[in-house]
């Protein structure tokens, strides 16, 4: 059973009996304490931070929910939030700048020989997308939403480009079995995770993503 829907198990099991005590007069927990709205960032930050694919960025609103809820109960000051703020911000890109760099090494002269012929573009919905057997390139957008690009049936036949723009959203794509996935990274406070396994396959997928709040997931399942 994965991490995530045990924790999610827990939490409702916790809140169930906390309801249940209060009904029957056994106690008085006052769940409704001073900052109480934060839980609804903390609690799922907390239990993402646990899945493979969200890691940065749950962490990342885990620390905002924990500051937030310090700062409803008197423990922090807003003014010294926002003093703190420009440091916080400095340190998470020189982060982004290390951790989510170029590290599967691939050149501006790779992406500029191939073309991309086609547009998904998801804005405050999900898409789930069939990529036509006959693949030449595609653009992914990603605004406030979420894309399922499934390339499973795609026979390559020659190197493909994929370009990511992922903002508040995300974008999961499932490639062929037996294919060689190199991605170029950029953004901040993302996820952006390559699953498929180096083979000797001669084609190669490359990925030119950029997200900022968001993910881009990789996977030939």
């Amino acid at each position: 059973m994965k991490t995530s829907k045990i924790l999610w198990g827990l939490v409702f099991i916790i809140v169930g009996i906390i309801l249940g005590l209060n009904a029957m007069g056994i106690a008085n927990i006052e769940i409704f304490f001073n900052g109480w709205w934060t839980l609804f960032i903390i609690v799922p930050s907390f239990i993402n931070i646990f899945r493979e694919d969200h890691k940065v960025s749950s962490f990342i609103w885990f620390i905002i929910g924990i500051i937030l809820l310090l700062a409803c109960n008197d423990l922090i000051t807003y003014d010294l939030i926002w003093k703190l703020m420009l440091p916080v911000i400095l340190v998470l890109i020189g982060l982004s700048i290390i951790f989510k760099g170029n590290s599967e090494k691939v050149t501006d002269e790779e992406i500029e020989k191939l073309e991309v012929n086609d547009t998904v573009c998801s804005m405050f919905k999900e898409e789930i997308v069939k990529a036509p057997k006959k693949f030449d390139g595609v653009d992914l957008e990603a605004i406030f939403g979420s894309i399922k690009y499934d390339m499973s049936s795609v026979s390559l036949k020659k190197d493909a480009l994929i370009k990511t723009c992922t903002v508040f959203g995300s974008v999961k794509i499932i490639v062929p079995k037996g294919v060689n996935v190199k991605m170029k990274k950029s953004g901040l406070f993302c996820d952006m995770l390559n699953k498929v396994k180096i083979t000797d396959e001669k084609n190669t997928i490359i990925i030119d993503a950029f997200t900022l709040f968001g993910s881009v997931i990789i996977d030939d399942k």
